[in-house]
């Protein structure tokens, strides 16, 4: 381990060598269920309501061939269990039609160190396949306590207590074995397609397989019914099948074109800024370190990492330290800011622990973290003064995002040397004698209502083909949807919508169809913990996208599968096109 933690304080170092690059991933699970061995007539099942698996990894490519790397992950996953048996076969008996039971997990939550060993088949110069095989030692730094489990009895004469012998034994039994604070080796394995967009950047869209070396030891399962114990398994930990949703950013310094180079002054280096934030990512105050990871621009990809303390008179003082990937739309001054971040929290002066909810036998761990989704405004100018106003959602590892809205304020300084711009009479003359710089890629913000977002959603679209508004393009989001329940109690749900979609026509009007998944998870509802679904979303519909920069329309049908049924729905959207 202290190898593999010391070539990872070497990435730093690295990156001035050519062929080196580092990976962003999320990896929603489309198959996290429990393994249920059950005897029983009854019918059980478990279904998961949320599970994902984060991924940061440094690669270091050997040849054209193989490649081999290291990295950090983080994972959850929120799942309950499910009973329907008919009620003639419990306590009295007397009662007719079948009994419903469903109950909630705390969910477990790890952290990991990984190594890789890749190798890459290359189709043609911007496509790839690649293979990939990571091991990983998992740390699971908490569970409920040592019992996480339940009992219950049905259709009793007397109420079943399972503090009162006389009751005893219960109808249906789940014993899970605690997770908290322990190590555990897992290996994955993934396959996906790698497309670059240029600048160094690529996408890979791939299917990630999960194996558990040491799994945690199955539980207990016994149902008691029809006078008759069976007795039977029920393994939380059995591994997951995944979609990779990954962003690869190659630090091989890129070379410039001429007419660009003409065109506007470059002083060929990354845009960076250190900024103080209230509040946001780092809960209270933090000191933070943010750079781009293209050269010479204010937008794209870019990293942040910062330190800070949470202090509390009445429980326990925090170390903080946010770490994560951002995305800026805007070329200029003014952005819009989206990201994907870690917040480790590190208890320095004491046992409790405010981010967890646990029993007060149970130990606390020291080091615990939260998943944040950030979105927000920036103003940054080249050399000077930078501005951020956000909002945070951030999943603690309770299975729920909390708070729904946590915003943060951030000032700072830009590092990087001014930059003599010309002047606005000279930039329009160049403007106007100038062609369309080749190699642009559209791109689009948009809210949009109803749609893929299943509410009011806030989106980013690009397509996969540079200078063109045609063609295959790919599209994410972030939304809201309103809703209540059978006690009218109201509730609200958190989307993510993601599609692919494909235009014809390389004009303004073009027809857009597409196919896309949209999970969606409630974030205030009360009662019987965390819910999520996922969608699948079929587009078909009229954009209206200007060939350079303007207004952007769309007007979509977008017919819904889910819970086993086909819905019609419909979108509108009002947004912005630039290259």
């Amino acid at each position: 381990m202290f190898r593999l933690l010391a070539f990872m304080l070497l990435i730093p170092f690295q990156i001035v060598r050519g062929q080196s690059s580092i990976e962003f991933r999320i990896t929603p699970n489309l198959s996290a269920k429990p393994e249920i061995v059950n005897p029983s007539p009854a019918k059980i099942s478990s279904p998961t309501k949320m599970g994902f698996d984060l991924g940061a990894t440094y690669t270091y490519m050997l040849n054209q061939k193989w490649g081999i790397g290291a990295g950090l992950a983080l994972g959850s996953v929120v799942y309950g269990i499910d009973f329907v048996a008919p009620s003639t076969a419990f306590g009295t008996k007397q009662d007719k039609g079948d009994i419903w039971w469903s109950n909630y997990f705390d969910p477990y939550h790890y952290h990991a160190l990984s190594a890789r060993a890749l190798r890459q088949f290359n189709l043609n110069e911007r496509t790839s396949v690649r293979i990939v095989a990571e091991p990983s030692l998992r740390y699971y730094s908490y569970s409920a306590d040592n019992y996480d489990g339940f009992q219950a009895g049905f259709n009793r004469a007397v109420r079943f207590d399972p503090d009162v012998p006389s009751t005893l034994p219960a109808d249906l039994l789940v014993d899970i074995p605690a997770t908290g604070h322990r190590f555990d080796l897992n290996i994955a394995s993934s396959i996906g397609i790698e497309r670059s967009l240029g600048s160094g950047s690529s996408l890979v869209f791939g299917i990630r397989k999960s194996f558990g070396l040491k799994p945690i030891g199955a539980g207990i399962l016994k149902v008691q019914m029809n006078d008759k114990m069976y007795n039977g398994t029920f393994n939380t930990r059995p591994g997951f099948i995944g979609l990779d949703l990954i962003y690869k950013y190659s630090f091989s310094k890129n070379i410039e074109e001429p007419d660009k180079i003409q065109a506007s002054p470059l002083d060929g280096k990354h845009r960076k800024v250190v900024f103080a934030e209230l509040a946001g990512n780092g809960l209270i105050l933090t000191a933070n370190y943010d750079m781009r990871l293209k050269r010479n621009r204010n937008d794209g990809f870019g990293i942040r990492a910062g330190a800070g303390m949470v202090p509390d008179k009445y429980f326990d003082d925090y170390i903080t330290v946010p770490l994560g990937i951002n995305y800026i739309v805007g070329q200029r001054k003014h952005g819009f800011e989206s990201g994907l971040g870690i917040t480790l929290l590190y208890n320095v002066s004491g046992n409790e622990n405010f981010f967890i909810d646990l029993d007060a036998d149970e130990a606390h761990p020291k080091l615990t973290s939260a998943e944040i989704l950030t979105i927000g405004y920036r103003y940054q100018a080249t050399r000077g003064l930078m501005l951020r106003a956000t909002n945070s959602f951030m999943y603690i590892g309770k299975g729920y995002f909390y708070p729904p809205f946590w915003p943060g304020i951030s000032i700072g300084y830009s590092l990087n040397k001014q930059l003599i711009l010309p002047s606005p009479k000279e930039k329009k003359q160049k403007e106007f004698v100038a062609k369309a710089p080749p190699g642009k890629y559209r791109k689009a913000i948009f809210v949009e209502g109803g749609g893929n977002g299943r509410g009011l959603s806030g989106n980013f679209d690009m397509r996969l083909r540079p200078g063109r508004n045609d063609g295959p393009g790919f599209g994410i989001g972030v939304g809201y949807t309103g809703t209540s329940y059978e006690n009218n109690e109201p509730g609200t749900h958190l989307s993510v919508p993601l599609s692919y979609n494909y235009i014809f026509r390389n004009e303004r009007s073009g027809i857009e169809t597409g196919l896309g998944l949209t999970p969606s998870f409630i974030v205030n509802k009360s009662s019987q913990g965390p819910d999520l679904d996922v969608a699948a979303v079929f587009n078909l519909g009229y954009r209206l996208q200007p060939l350079r920069e303007g207004l952007l329309l769309r007007a979509m049908w977008t017919p819904t599968y889910l819970d086993r049924r086909v819905r019609s729905w419909a979108g509108l959207s009002l947004g912005y096109s630039f290259r």
